[in-house]
C-alpha cells in the first residue's frame, strides 16, 4: 500500500497508519511529496504534480519479489487524497485506493458555500490557486470529481466523509 500525506506534513503523518497496515499483512511504501519533508521540490502543487510521482513508486514495487502487483493500492489523506484519485484514474496499476479526509486542490472540488464566510475563503482560494498558477507555470487540473469514472473497474475504493 503506498500512503500519501496531506499538505504542508510528510511521510511521518502517516506512520501510524503504515504500522496498523503492516500489523495486519499489509507491506506499506511511505515517501515525502514534492518540496515536503526530505523531498526536494521548489513548491507545492496542492498534489498538481504529484500524482506524477505515484507511476514512479509502482515502478519501484515492480523490481520487489516480495510484492504482489495485482494486490497494490494508495491510501490518501487529505490533499493525497486527490493525488491517489488522479493517479487511480490514470494507471490500471493499483488495484485499491482508500481516500481519506478528501480535501480539495481545485475550485470545481469544493463543496457549495452558501454564507458570505465561506464565499470569502472561496475567493482566497481562487486568488491563490490563480498566483500559483502564474508563479509555477503548471496549469490547475480540472476537479478530481470527474476523475472518477476513469478509475479502472479493476481498482476498489472506499471514500471517507470530510468531517463536519
Amino acid at each position: 500500500m503506498i500512503l500519501l500525506h496531506g499538505y504542508g506534513a510528510n511521510r511521518v503523518e502517516m506512520v501510524g497508519r503504515a504500522g496498523l497496515l503492516a500489523k495486519h499483512g499489509y507491506g506499506v511504501l511511505l515517501y515525502d511529496q514534492r518540496a515536503s519533508g526530505e523531498s526536494e521540490g521548489e513548491f507545492r502543487s496542492f498534489g498538481w504534480v504529484d500524482v506524477d510521482d505515484v507511476p514512479v513508486a509502482l515502478d519501484f514495487l515492480v523490481g520487489r519479489d516480495e510484492v504482489d502487483l495485482e494486490r497494490v493500492g494508495v491510501l490518501g489523506f487529505s490533499q493525497g487524497v486527490q493525488i491517489a484519485l488522479r493517479a487511480a484514474a490514470e494507471t490500471d496499476r493499483l488495484r485499491a485506493v482508500v481516500a481519506e479526509v478528501p480535501g480539495f486542490s481545485t475550485l470545481e472540488d469544493l463543496p457549495r458555500m452558501t454564507t458570505w464566510g465561506d464565499r470569502w475563503k472561496v475567493l482566497n482560494y481562487a486568488l491563490g490557486f490563480k498566483g500559483l498558477e502564474w508563479w509555477t507555470g503548471v496549469r490547475n487540473p480540472s476537479g478530481v470529481v470527474k476523475s472518477l469514472p476513469s478509475i479502472s473497474s479493476h481498482t476498489r475504493y472506499c471514500l471517507s466523509p470530510r468531517p463536519s
